[in-house]
């Protein structure tokens, strides 16, 4: 069975670890996927390419490690190679602006293969709204799953172009399980981990 071609858009990095502690989680299982790219889109916040490029230089110290559990962890040059920055501003009131190197990424990452692209969207949806603007053919290629809640808040003009113009679009929206991490007893939002 192929691997899942898989592409993170990621608000990583600022005063939120949030990201960091998924984007090493998503390494460690980077031998059972197929990592075709990583995009920076933090949105206004102040994550950039550079904090992915941090989690790949600590994966880079146990990458001999790793490879002695599975030869099919992807080289720290590999993963580097597939880093873009995205939009650092927030879409504007129309849900679209100018390409990135990110949004560039998912189309043709979604081009590359007739394998489902798997865009995993960890905050804003910028990069992707700009890739389905650009080139709405993908639309067929690519399945979603997104984190809204908050991201949804901060962020809403890409998102709901996304909603209103891609009816086709396979996605799951999620806006509440991935808070298990990070909620008390009680089920409240609680970031003392």
């Amino acid at each position: 069975m192929a691997k899942p071609r898989i592409l993170i858009s990621s608000d990583i990095g600022g005063d939120d670890p949030d990201d960091i502690q998924s984007m090493v989680h998503a390494f460690l299982y980077a031998d059972k996927v197929d990592l075709v790219g990583l995009v920076s889109t933090p949105t206004g916040m102040a994550g950039r390419a550079s904090s992915i490029h941090k989690v790949i230089d600590a994966y880079a110290k146990d990458y001999s490690k790793l490879k002695t559990w599975s030869s099919d962890y992807p080289t720290p040059d590999y993963l580097k190679s597939i880093t873009k920055q995205g939009s650092i501003s927030k879409a504007p009131s129309q849900g679209f602006g100018s390409p990135t190197e990110g949004s560039k990424a998912i189309i043709a990452a979604a081009k590359a293969s007739p394998e489902p692209l798997w865009v995993l969207t960890w905050g804003g949806m910028t990069d992707l709204a700009q890739a389905l603007h650009d080139d709405p053919s993908i639309v067929s290629k690519i399945k979603v799953y997104s984190i809204g809640s908050w991201n949804t808040q901060a962020e809403p003009h890409a998102r709901n172009y996304i909603y209103n113009n891609f009816k086709d679009l396979w996605w799951i929206e999620n806006n509440s399980t991935f808070r298990g991490m990070y909620v008390d007893d009680a089920g409240n939002a609680n970031n003392n981990w």
